[in-house]
């Protein structure tokens, strides 16, 4: 069972440890454990109803009325505000953010599969990865760091994550001109590739053709595609637990091997493009590899 300290909850809720013991004292809203000391813990099952509970207060809910709301028809009415067409967009997204993370939490296809199509019904598909799928797995990162993922949790949700996107490539059609060729890649030890294929499906969408070959590819095959093939460009993500200089050695090796082709990378790291040649290409965010495709 995860446990959590208030603070935790603070960070993933956004709300403040005093106004969350104001609810638990006034409205009985959850009710913590104690250790052995009477320090305060919560589980998975307090983290879920205060995720609930915040989206409903920034959709205008009071609490006194919250607190009276049985599990279900607690439900009922967060799906009732994301059905709603709300001005607020950034409260819709940071409910929708919250509510993926219960998803996840209680492995629930339905309950992500209906926020997913708010979300790309209101913003499209790059709109609903930059404006809720990038900060939702921003916050799973944040729980990875407090130890309090179950590996099987983002496993869950990222084989989610890339049936949907999947699902829109298979749409575009393959183009009978292309006026530009990528290369996609992870390299080896890299297997996080939800980015990657969301710039598949942008190129994809902009009329490019896209060779996709996936996650923890060996360097050599690299060459072997591109003997066969015209690439004008390679794209690979660093989004393990590398060092920025591990980064720089990857792109080096890959210049070495392929000198002709323009790299297009992304990585959390911090970068000195003073490092960078001319034909390596930092990406900042999704928004930047617009200029290329």
């Amino acid at each position: 069972m995860a446990q959590y300290s208030i603070k935790e909850l603070e960070n993933l809720v956004g709300v403040k440890a005093h106004t969350i013991r104001i609810w638990e004292q006034r409205y009985q809203i959850v009710d913590p454990h104690r250790t052995d000391t009477n320090i305060r813990y919560y589980d998975d099952e307090h983290l879920k109803k205060l995720l609930n509970v915040s989206v409903l207060l920034s959709n205008g809910y009071k609490i006194s009325k919250i607190s009276g709301l049985d599990k279900e028809t607690l439900q009922r009415e967060l799906f009732l505000c994301y059905s709603k067409d709300l001005d607020n967009n950034h409260e819709i997204n940071e409910g929708m953010i919250k509510s993926l993370i219960v998803a996840m939490i209680e492995y629930d296809e339905n309950a992500f599969s209906f926020i997913f199509e708010q979300a790309h019904t209101k913003y499209g598909m790059e709109g609903a990865f930059t404006k809720v799928i990038y900060p939702f797995l921003h916050k799973i990162g944040v729980m990875w760091g407090m130890n309090e993922l179950n590996p099987a949790q983002e496993h869950f949700i990222s084989a989610l994550l890339r049936q949907k996107i999947h699902s829109e490539i298979d749409k575009i059609p393959v183009p009978e001109n292309p006026e530009k060729t990528f290369l996609l890649f992870l390299g080896e030890g890299e297997f996080h590739e939800l980015g990657l294929l969301l710039a598949n499906f942008m190129i994809k969408k902009a009329g490019n053709a896209v060779f996709y070959l996936g996650q923890n590819l060996p360097l050599k095959d690299l060459v072997e595609v591109s003997d066969k093939v015209k690439v004008d460009y390679l794209m690979t993500f660093f989004t393990g637990s590398h060092d920025v200089e591990t980064v720089y050695t990857n792109l080096n090796r890959v210049r070495l091997l392929l000198p002709e082709v323009s790299v297009l990378f992304a990585t959390h790291l911090t970068i000195d493009e003073k490092r960078l040649d001319s034909k390596m290409n930092l990406l900042m965010g999704i928004k930047s590899l617009e200029e290329y495709v």
